[in-house]
């Protein structure tokens, strides 16, 4: 949840409980960060987590992939569903069982631009919807949307 959407929630006057996930329960194992940025393989992980004690660092209920620190960046399409990896296994195992990794918006091409601020879309198809920029007056691509984040 977004910190300020719970702020306003528990601010608000409805009956609420908090409980924080922690030890073999938090979204963040220990060494969970050293396993996405220098560890990735799936081998090597069990190997730290093991090495360092880690309980059930497979069968959380969730966990916080850190996409602020360039997860987007290093695990871009079929990466995201290598089952060498650990964030591969975590993947593959939270979707179940499948046989041809989901496509990614991308191999449709590079995407353009069909209609302006206010005006409506005719296309068929995908249409994705993002910002308009990427950093400063540079216009935003589909690559761009697909690292960034868009809805369908």
């Amino acid at each position: 949840i977004a910190h300020p959407a719970l702020k306003r929630f528990i601010s608000g006057s409805r009956p609420h409980k908090k409980y924080c996930f922690s030890g073999d329960q938090s979204f963040v194992p220990d060494r969970w960060l050293d396993i996405l940025d220098k560890h990735p393989k799936l081998s090597d992980a069990q190997k730290v987590f093991s090495n360092n004690h880690v309980g059930q660092p497979f069968d959380r209920i969730m966990y916080h992939l850190f996409a602020s620190q360039g997860f987007g960046a290093k695990y871009d399409g079929p990466q995201l569903f290598d089952p060498s990896t650990a964030v591969g296994f975590l993947y593959r195992r939270s979707i179940g069982n499948f046989t041809k990794i989901p496509k990614d918006p991308m191999d449709d091409g590079p995407g353009q631009i069909c209609a302006a601020d206010g005006e409506v879309c005719r296309c068929n198809g995908n249409v994705f919807y993002g910002r308009k920029y990427a950093d400063g007056n540079k216009r935003a691509d589909l690559a761009f949307l697909v690292k960034k984040g868009y809805k369908v």
